[in-house]
């Protein structure tokens, strides 16, 4: 073989073996970083956190810098760690397609801290980039609900059923607001639409229940009680359900079942203030006055604020020729009538007045005076939460 002829063999394994280690070389995959950021929110939302590490490693790798900083943010604040969240959110450039939901994440953040006024302007600023930041209405709306700003929040939640029609939870909060104000047929239509969106048994019970009262009072009792009857045992069988239960069956005139049905709650030993006044109100329609009085008595000795319990005690001290006692009672009803009457006036104010500080005061004096303590505690922190006037 002459040189020349070596040399070309040697040219063509040369080439060859150029070939084959192209073909065989370690290739580095780019991937998207808004599909990789996609990739660790669904890790981070099935509790993958491992996953979730690694895909925020490989953003930084990649120098994603935003998409990286967001996904630890949200892992941290996932992990209740929100210091360390804001910080990491805080890193996303303003001007970043990232930035609604880096907003929206540190809004969560203030709102978990009760920094309300900064969470609505969070949540604000997100709406204002990406008007379908079904996330930054959600945390709006929760907002306003802890401010008592239940119009604003009705919003919000209307917002939320045409951004995400799959979510029942805003259908159960337009449900009771559309009941408060009055509105039942609204109030059915939304509590209709959260049980046909509602994932399993136990998310559809505030909606089964809510459905059943607004029934109620449209004169629907059949169809309530159908209603009632569909709830999971242990829902069915807790005090807010056979109350509900007792008051339809009242309402048809089956005193003897709305009394049975009362019964396993009575002999518990210890029933709530709801259950004595519904069983109170039993006896009393039934005539057995004496009955009433015992449960009706028992019922104000543990909530003195209950108007129910107090009218129908003396309701029944009436007909039993205890005038005096009735008298007490009945001007101690007129009283707690005339605080729920100024609660609902504010309660409507504050409904659209989310920064009033000296409204929630009220309310919360109100509420104290009434027993409702939770509720008192509620407004006082809403009252702290509002910027100084």
């Amino acid at each position: 073989m002459s040189r020349r002829q070596r040399l070309l063999v040697l040219a063509v394994l040369l080439v060859s073996l150029a070939v084959v280690f192209y073909r065989t070389r370690p290739r580095t995959v780019r991937v998207d970083p808004d599909e990789l950021l996609t990739q660790g929110q669904a890790a981070l939302r099935r509790h993958d956190v491992p996953e979730a590490q690694r895909i925020c490693r490989r953003l930084q790798d990649n120098g994603n810098k935003d998409h990286a900083a967001l996904l630890q943010g949200e892992l941290c604040y996932r992990g209740k760690h929100f210091d360390r969240a804001e910080e990491l959110l805080a890193r996303v450039d303003g001007d970043s397609p990232l930035f609604p939901q880096a907003a929206t994440f540190f809004g969560l953040c203030r709102l978990q801290k009760f920094d309300l006024p900064q969470a609505a302007q969070l949540f604000k600023r997100a709406i204002e980039v990406k008007p379908d930041a079904v996330e930054a209405h959600r945390g709006l709306a929760d907002v306003y609900v802890a401010l008592g700003a239940l119009s604003l929040a009705r919003e919000e939640m209307e917002a939320v059923t045409r951004l995400d029609p799959t979510d029942a939870r805003p259908w159960i909060f337009l449900g009771d607001f559309y009941a408060d104000v009055g509105l039942r047929a609204e109030a059915v239509a939304a509590y209709e639409k959260a049980l046909a969106l509602a994932p399993d048994p136990t998310t559809a019970v505030p909606a089964r229940l809510g459905l059943a009262e607004s029934l109620t009072k449209f004169g629907d009792h059949s169809r309530a009680l159908q209603v009632l009857s569909e709830l999971p045992s242990d829902a069915s069988a807790a005090p807010p359900a056979a109350v509900l239960r007792a008051e339809v069956l009242v309402r048809l005139g089956r005193l003897g079942e709305a009394d049975r049905s009362l019964a396993p709650l009575l002999a518990g030993g210890s029933p709530p203030p709801a259950v004595l006044t519904a069983a109170g109100r039993v006896a009393f329609d039934d005539q057995k006055y004496d009955r009433a009085v015992t449960l009706l008595e028992r019922a104000v000795a543990l909530d003195p604020a209950n108007y129910e319990a107090n009218y129908h005690l003396a309701q029944a001290y009436t007909r039993l020729g205890r005038t005096d006692e009735a008298n007490v009672r009945q001007k101690r009803a007129d009283e707690i009538q005339n605080d729920l009457r100024q609660m609902s006036k504010l309660t409507d104010q504050a409904g659209s007045r989310p920064w009033d500080a000296a409204l929630r005061r009220q309310l919360a004096e109100i509420t104290r005076r009434l027993g409702k303590t939770d509720v008192a505690e509620k407004w006082e922190l809403a009252a702290r939460s509002c910027p100084p006037s």
